[in-house]
Parts: C-alpha cells; sequence; structure tokens
C-alpha cells in the first residue's frame, strides 16, 4: 500500500526505480486495479444520481397526470351542472307581458283614426290589470325556483325603478319629438324626405359631440349630475324650438332658424345618453344585470312607442286640411303643444334621475 501511495504521488520515481524495487510490476498492476475501481465508483454515483432525478421526473408526471384528470372530472362535473341550472323561458311571462304592452300601445296608436271608442279606453285600463298579473306571476314562478322573466328582486332596487320611470319618460320625449318634428317639416312646411333628413342633421351631430364630450372623464366625474345637466340642456333646445316655431308664424321656420335648438337639444341626449345605463346598472347586483339590462331595453322600446304614440295624437289632433293643404297655423299649434309635453316629459325625467346612484360603479382594473 506504501508502494501504491507513493507510485501515486511520484510517478517518476516509479519509472527511474522500477528496475530496482522487486514488488514495483505488483505495485503497477495494482495501481491500474486501484485506477479502475474509482472509476466505477464514479459511474455508479452518476447512475445513482440519474436514477434519482429519473424518479423525480416519473412522480412529477404522475402528478400531472392525476391533476388533469382530476380537472377533467371536474369540467364534466360543471358541465352536468350548467345543464342543470340552464335557465328556461318563461313563457307565461312572455304572454302576460306582451298582452300588457299591446293593450296600451295599440290603442293610442290607433285610437285617433277610429275614433276613440269605448273599447280603446278599456283595452289602456286592463293594460294595468296586466302588468299586477304579471308581476304576481314572476314571484310565482321564482318562488318555485323557476327563471321569471324579470328578476323580481329588481323591483326592490330603487335605481332600477327610478331608472324604469326615467327612461320610460325620456325616450318617449326623445323619440316622440323626433317623429313631431319630421312631421312639422313633410306636412307643415312641404319638406321632401331628404331635405327633411339634411335639416335634422344638426340634431345628430350635437348628439354625437355630446358623447364624446361625456366620455371624456365627465361621465365619471359627475355621474348623476351629468344626466341632470344634459336635461337642462335639452330643455332649452326645446324651449328653444318652440320659440323659433312661434317667431316663424304661418310662414314656417326655416332649416336654418332650426340650427341652434336642434344643436342643442342633439347635445343634450349625448350627455343624458352616455353614463344613463351604466348609472341604472350600477345599483343592481352583478348576478342581476342581464335581467336588468333586458328589461331597459325593453322599456326604452316600450317609451319610444308611447312617445310616438301620445305625441303623434296631438300634433294631429290640432291639424286641419284646407282646401290647398295643412293649413299652416295648425301646424304651428300641434308643434308648439308637442313641445310643451315633451318639456313636460323632461321634467318627469329629471325628477326621477334623483333615485339613480350618485356615480357609476368602477370597473375592475386587470392585473
Amino acid at each position: 500500500m506504501h508502494d501504491i501511495r507513493f507510485i501515486r504521488e511520484h510517478p517518476e520515481a516509479f519509472d527511474k526505480g522500477m528496475a530496482r524495487r522487486g514488488l514495483s510490476p505488483v505495485a503497477a498492476e495494482l495501481l491500474g486495479l486501484d485506477e479502475r475501481r474509482r472509476a466505477i465508483t464514479t459511474e455508479l454515483q452518476t447512475l445513482q444520481t440519474r436514477r434519482n432525478v429519473a424518479s423525480k421526473e416519473i412522480g412529477a408526471v404522475k402528478a400531472k397526470g392525476g391533476d388533469a384528470q382530476a380537472l377533467m372530472d371536474e369540467v364534466a362535473q360543471a358541465k352536468a351542472r350548467m345543464a342543470e341550472l340552464a335557465p328556461r323561458l318563461d313563457l307565461g311571462g312572455v304572454v302576460l307581458i306582451s298582452a300588457a304592452l299591446t293593450a296600451v300601445v295599440f290603442p293610442l296608436v290607433q285610437g285617433r283614426d277610429l275614433g276613440w271608442p269605448a273599447w280603446t279606453f278599456v283595452a289602456m285600463a286592463l293594460s294595468a290589470v296586466g302588468f299586477v298579473v304579471f308581476g304576481w306571476h314572476t314571484k310565482r314562478v321564482a318562488a318555485r325556483g323557476g327563471d321569471p322573466l324579470v328578476t323580481p328582486s329588481l323591483f326592490g332596487k330603487r335605481a332600477f325603478t327610478g331608472g324604469l320611470l326615467s327612461g320610460l319618460a325620456f325616450f318617449s320625449a326623445m323619440i316622440g319629438f323626433t317623429l313631431v318634428f319630421s312631421l312639422y317639416l313633410q306636412i307643415g312646411l312641404g319638406y321632401s324626405p331628404l331635405k327633411t333628413g339634411l335639416a335634422s342633421s344638426p340634431q345628430a351631430a350635437g348628439m354625437v359631440i355630446g358623447f364624446i364630450v361625456a366620455s371624456a372623464g365627465l361621465s365619471a366625474k359627475l355621474g348623476r349630475r351629468l344626466l341632470h345637466m344634459g336635461l337642462a340642456v335639452m330643455t332649452l333646445g326645446a324651449g328653444l324650438f318652440a320659440v323659433m316655431v312661434h317667431a316663424a308664424g304661418a310662414a314656417g321656420a326655416t332649416p336654418w332658424h332650426l340650427v341652434p335648438a336642434l344643436a342643442v337639444v342633439g347635445f343634450g341626449m349625448g350627455l343624458m345618453m352616455a353614463p344613463f345605463f351604466d348609472l341604472i346598472l350600477s345599483g343592481v347586483e352583478p348576478h342581476e344585470t342581464g335581467s336588468a339590462s333586458g328589461t331597459l331595453n325593453a322599456v326604452q322600446q316600450l317609451g319610444g312607442a308611447l312617445g310616438i304614440a301620445i305625441l303623434g295624437t296631438v300634433f294631429f289632433h290640432f291639424l286641419r286640411i284646407g282646401p290647398t293643404g295643412p293649413v299652416r297655423t295648425t301646424v304651428e299649434h300641434g308643434m308648439q303643444w308637442a313641445l310643451w309635453i315633451v318639456i313636460g316629459l323632461l321634467a318627469i325625467t329629471y325628477v326621477a334621475v334623483f333615485l339613480l346612484p350618485r356615480k357609476a360603479r368602477e370597473e375592475p382594473q386587470p392585473a
């Protein structure tokens, strides 16, 4: 062993003194065996390290396989639950609300042409009963665990009920004003449809500008106050329009006379509509948002139908046809009365807006 250690530490001495030492060949053989032993030991350690790494990798693969199987099981269970919880159409609610809406809109639209027979008033009275029955039906379906057409809890939310009232009055005023304005230009002033559309362009331009201004940070900063500002601007524009119609008299106003009033009305519409739905929906729970949004869209359409029916009826009530066509003074009176009704509807909207939240709900920022 001393020879092996010596040779390992002093190989040059081995070369010089090999002949003088009788054990040197044996020591050389032992040294070679020792070197091979060390090489085999190193290789065994390397293989053991690789084996440990492979075992860890196999364990990770098995764990991932287990997680994947568990995830697949959870997905299958979620699909089964979604199938069980899928909403079912409330056909009874659809029939009831459709009947109630028809009972109030159809008589308003056709009553004047038919001479307001008794059945029109009976139908409008029955529509109120229809809405009450619809509310009872909705609560009954929800109590049985069904899917009502409108979530009953929404009607207990101040923001939602205020949104229904303000939306009904506002869209009645807005869409009704658009109709009566077109009638005034075409029937009263004899404008062609193309000229009527061009004369209405200041209102559309004002609305676009109002949307842009409201979306530039005013909606988030002012909240409900922006709605009041928009309604005040619209009322100012409608009043200015009435003054222009009265000043024009029987001669009729020209499109250039109406540009300022129309632009102001459109600008107010844009300020009002930009934050309107966000404010209402911020006052309901997240799981009620879908039902609330659908109901508000339906109220928007209903308001438009009521506005067309009411303001159209008022306008034609004053209109008289003479030997040469419509009497200009009656057209003026019909338009002015319609404008006063528009102003009244805007005032109702102004009061109802106080029921809405002061600010819209802030959207969560992505991480």
